[in-house]
């Protein structure tokens, strides 16, 4: 494994996460897929174009966010209001991982440091929790049904691009991937308990502007946790 300075490739700036803070300005567009989200100066967020699917991605970006949209009256499978969000809880992580005997592993550890946990085994019901009950953190496993966690971090990126992740893993050879999404952190299992805690920590209380700051400076790059963390 190379080391993260020496990567090959340059690191994401998180594209949904620019687009809502250039939203705040004025007129901009966010993509989902085909679709064009556009925020007008009053306040107003209108969808563009784009399949039921898009639509639906939109509706989600919006309901996290707490915008008001306004979609085309074209008919469309997506019917159903989305429901409303409750606010952001920085001390609730949610631990992912089809192991039942590391998932309560590790919200013990969590639980002892002062957090609430919130579990889920598999990346579809991760990202639904973390909709319906956004935590201060995710550690989400890449190996499971339903979703793996290169697909939870995906959607979960796409409509909570402010939710700090970190990916552990079985599976070797998975940091450069983790880079090129943007993840904030990444770490192998056996898991080094100590430093997870701390990047846990520093992470789940990070405020929400130098949050930004650090993953869109140009120089971002996905942290490697391993033992030699301070």
């Amino acid at each position: 494994m190379r080391h993260p300075e020496r990567l090959d490739f340059t690191p994401p700036v998180k594209p949904n996460l620019i687009a809502r803070l250039r939203g705040k300005e004025g007129e901009k567009v966010a993509s989902f897929g085909s679709a064009a989200l556009i925020h007008h100066r009053a306040g107003r967020w209108e969808i563009r174009g784009g399949s039921a699917r898009d639509h639906a991605a939109a509706r989600e970006w919006c309901s996290v966010f707490e915008h008001e949209a306004v979609f085309p009256s074209a008919k469309s499978p997506i019917a159903a209001e989305q429901p409303k969000t409750s606010k952001v809880a920085n001390n609730r992580i949610l631990v992912v991982d089809d192991d039942s005997v590391v998932r309560g592993s590790l919200a013990a550890v969590l639980e002892v440091e002062g957090y609430l946990v919130d579990e889920a085994s598999n990346g579809m019901e991760a990202v639904t929790r973390a909709i319906a009950h956004p935590p201060g953190l995710v550690l989400l496993d890449i190996n499971m049904p339903d979703w793996d966690g290169w697909t939870a971090f995906r959607q979960l990126d796409r409509v909570t691009p402010l939710l700090p992740v970190i990916l552990i893993t079985a599976r070797p050879h998975q940091y450069e991937k983790a880079v090129r999404l943007g993840v904030d952190a990444f770490m192998e299992k056996p898991l080094n308990i100590p430093v997870l805690v701390r990047a846990i920590k520093r992470l789940s209380s990070e405020d929400e502007k130098r949050h930004v700051r650090r993953i869109t400076n140009s120089a971002f790059v996905t942290q490697l946790l391993n033992g030699t963390d301070p």
